[in-house]
């Protein structure tokens, strides 16, 4: 009798657990992007939701909570509750933060699940300031072997710090790190002066280029920028540099229901298949992406371990 017992109880658990699971979502979700408003990540996390709002078919909320380079509010995400309502949209700095051993106060690969890839991105694109007078690699270059030179990026260990200090090296080229808490705030400080070239992701600096705020002297993809054609490779310039590694995609905080992140997943690749999506995301440096949970979680596994080696090539350390 009681093992008859048990088997009824646990059948019933199961029915109730598959009909939570078909009835996912039930009430708004939160998309939590670890970065301030009007940077790369922020746009093209904005620009996928309505799609995916549509296919969800609950309002998908967006809370910017950045710091640390992205780790204050990852942190909040791995402390959500796993159930699928708090989301994060994570970026190439979910890889660089383990990659640079940083002492997170999170698991990279233990304290999330990985749900799936809103877009991949092309290449950065290498600015510098108009007062500089700079109009070329060549120049830039010679540049900061005569005078000091400075480079702002988006934080200590982040991409685009990675990018600038790769580019130094290679080049045997003296430049000094200044960071910010964002991309935009490297952007003003190029507008501003403040430092003599930075990396950008094309989320967030092709506008800046188009409408002549910002000069582009090059772009770090294996083919040139769809919407700045004009703009130089730098491979051209510096022999085996390449680096197109941003992406952007959303996790889930561990333990969050497989079938959750299915349905997640699934409905994130619908909407990547939106026409008006498709054109936005290229708009922004993004190639589509139609990567299942697993596949995005062996991805970001390789992407720790190919970034670990950059570290290691640029000579940069965590901080």
């Amino acid at each position: 009798m009681k093992t008859r017992l048990f088997v009824l109880s646990l059948a019933a658990a199961c029915l109730a657990y598959g009909a939570a699971a078909q009835t996912f979502p039930t009430r708004p979700l939160r998309v939590v992007v670890p970065w301030p408003v009007a940077g790369g990540p922020d746009i093209g996390t904005r620009a996928m939701i309505p799609a995916f709002e549509k296919q969800l078919g609950q309002t998908v909320i967006v809370e910017n909570r950045p710091g640390a380079n992205s780790i204050t509010g990852t942190r909040s995400v791995a402390a959500a509750a796993p159930d699928g309502y708090t989301l994060l949209s994570g970026n190439t700095a979910f890889s660089l933060n383990p990659a640079a051993k940083l002492q997170l106060p999170y698991d990279s690969l233990n304290d999330f699940v990985p749900v799936g890839e809103i877009g991949r991105g092309t290449g950065y694109i290498v600015f510098v300031a108009p007062s500089s007078g700079i109009t070329s690699v060549p120049e830039l270059i010679t540049s900061c072997k005569k005078r000091d030179c400075f480079y702002g990026s988006a934080g200590i260990g982040n991409a685009t710090h990675l990018a600038a200090a790769v580019f130094s090296a290679k080049t045997n080229t003296p430049m000094k790190h200044i960071p910010y808490p964002g991309v935009a705030d490297s952007m003003h400080a190029l507008l501003r002066g403040e430092v003599t070239v930075a990396f950008v992701t094309p989320a967030a600096g092709t506008g800046k280029a188009l409408n002549g705020e910002l000069r582009a002297i090059a772009f770090t993809g294996d083919t040139p920028l769809k919407e700045l054609p004009e703009v130089p490779l730098l491979k051209e310039y510096v022999q085996g540099f390449r680096l197109s590694g941003a992406w952007l995609g959303l996790f889930a905080p561990a333990g969050t229901p497989k079938s959750v992140v299915e349905t997640i997943n699934a409905a994130l690749r619908r909407a990547g298949k939106n026409t008006d999506v498709e054109e936005q995301l290229s708009r922004l440096g993004y190639i589509p992406s139609d990567r299942s949970p697993e596949e995005f979680a062996d991805f970001v596994r390789n992407d720790i371990a190919d970034w670990a080696a950059a570290f290691k090539v640029a000579g940069v350390e965590a901080q």
